[in-house]
């Protein structure tokens, strides 16, 4: 070691200075590090810290937009993936039916079940039965022949009609019409009422009354049954219902075509045609033409011949 190095060393004056300025030297690093003004200063020296994450990042290679990318269309009725089954947005939904056992509405008269226009019951609340023939409706009208040539069929006919009448419920409205060769005879008053025990009986009593009557001709006998139809195709409810089903008892003596052509024209005038069960008696001569207006009307026929008229019981 140089003999300078030795004196510097063996030297306390040397040592001390020494001393003093490394310590001197450290508390001024310090100042540096810590205070404002030496942060400001050595702020140049420092290197921010990073991440091992960030030292080993690099940035990856970009790729160059597509812009003519065509996506070939699925074919009509395929599948998407993972899809169940198609569907068509453009298919109507199916809405349920309305009940119309619920559509109780009352009137100012008598309460009523008024159903939409045009609309039948099914119901068993609307259903009714007259001679072996039925049909459903809400409002039900008979028109009966009482002419002179239903003699051997009258006493059949009255029964049935009373047990008709007697097995509508109290939901249903009703109207009874007679025809001969005069003016229709109508159950009074000339409207459909409610099927309650007062308005049967009085509809017995009614048909209690009615007489046979002579016919002078089968024109008079074809006029009296269009007006017939004609009031019962146009009878209402108090609150405005037309009859659904109209119940036709009839012999069929009287000329055909006049009737034909009158009924289309009254069922034309409605806002939706009837429906008309058609009850034949007596001559099977006439039965082609009452059971085309059964089945024009979408009604049920039934023919009752003199033979089974006699064997009922009176």
């Amino acid at each position: 070691m140089p003999m300078g190095w030795e004196r510097f060393c063996t030297s306390p004056a040397l040592l001390g200075w020494s001393v003093s300025l490394l310590f001197h030297g450290a508390v001024m690093l310090v100042f540096l590090f810590f205070s404002p003004t030496g942060s400001t200063l050595i702020a140049p020296l420092r290197r921010n810290p990073v991440s091992s994450i960030q030292d080993t990042l690099r940035s990856l290679p970009s790729e160059p937009m597509i812009t003519d990318l065509q996506v070939e269309p699925l074919p009509p009725g395929r599948l998407l993936p993972d899809e169940p089954e198609a569907i068509n947005v453009a298919a109507p939904i199916p809405m349920p039916q309305p009940n119309y056992d619920s559509l109780i509405v009352f009137d100012d008269v008598t309460a009523g079940v008024n159903l939409p226009a045009g609309g039948e019951a099914v119901s068993d609340l609307y259903q009714s039965r007259f001679c072996d023939t039925e049909g459903e409706s809400a409002h039900v009208c008979y028109v009966v022949d009482c002419s002179g040539s239903m003699v051997i069929a009258y006493d059949y006919v009255r029964r049935e009609l009373k047990s008709a009448i007697g097995n509508l419920t109290p939901a249903q409205y009703f109207h009874v019409i007679f025809y001969a060769g005069g003016d229709p005879i109508e159950l009074m008053p000339a409207r459909l009422i409610r099927a309650n025990v007062q308005n049967r009986q009085k509809a017995y009593d009614f048909m209690d009354g009615i007489q046979l009557a002579t016919v002078s001709s089968t024109e008079a006998a074809a006029r009296s049954l269009v007006e017939a139809l004609g009031c019962a195709l146009a009878v209402t409810s108090a609150a405005g219902e037309a009859a659904g089903l109209i119940y036709l008892l009839t012999d069929g003596e009287y000329d055909h075509e006049p009737v034909r052509r009158s009924i289309e024209v009254l069922q034309a005038q409605r806002a939706y045609p009837a429906r008309i069960n058609v009850i034949a008696c007596g001559n099977r001569g006439n039965e082609d033409f009452l059971r085309g207006l059964a089945y024009t009307y979408k009604g049920q026929y039934r023919f009752v011949s003199d033979e089974e008229l006699a064997a009922q019981p009176r």
